[in-house]
């Protein structure tokens, strides 16, 4: 079998591929979010005082905060005072299909991985 090289990031080495109007930026680390049954890898930064709407996801979506703080709640409608505060450190796990929200106090960075083909509907207002 070939020897296969190790691909590894840092927040501050992650190449972000797209910056967002809402502040946030995205990267693509490893497979691809259209193939079916596959797993990728992706990072997104969180700007301070970010503020995001409610949506879900067609898969599991597991989350590694690995810079700054996630504050997360879970339901239909943004609600501060069922966020839960997960900082750096802490791994999560969103069920497919559960509507759920984020906010940021200050600049936080997550890698997550999810199954393929990915879809993420946003909730109504």
């Amino acid at each position: 079998m070939p020897d296969k090289d190790l691909l590894s990031w840092r927040p501050s080495t992650i190449r972000w591929q797209q910056l967002n109007p809402d502040g946030t930026k995205y990267a693509l680390l490893q497979g691809s979010r259209e193939a079916a049954g596959k797993q990728f890898t992706y990072a997104m930064l969180f700007p301070p005082g970010f503020v995001g709407r409610a949506h879900r996801h067609s898969e599991d979506l597991r989350i590694a905060v690995v810079r700054g703080e996630l504050f997360l709640g879970m339901g239909s409608k943004v609600s501060r005072r069922k966020m839960k505060r997960f900082p750096k450190g802490s791994y999560l796990l969103v069920p497919a299909g559960a509507p759920h929200y984020e906010t940021t106090k200050k600049t936080t960075v997550v890698i997550s991985t999810a199954i393929g083909p990915w879809v993420t509907t946003q909730e109504p207002t």
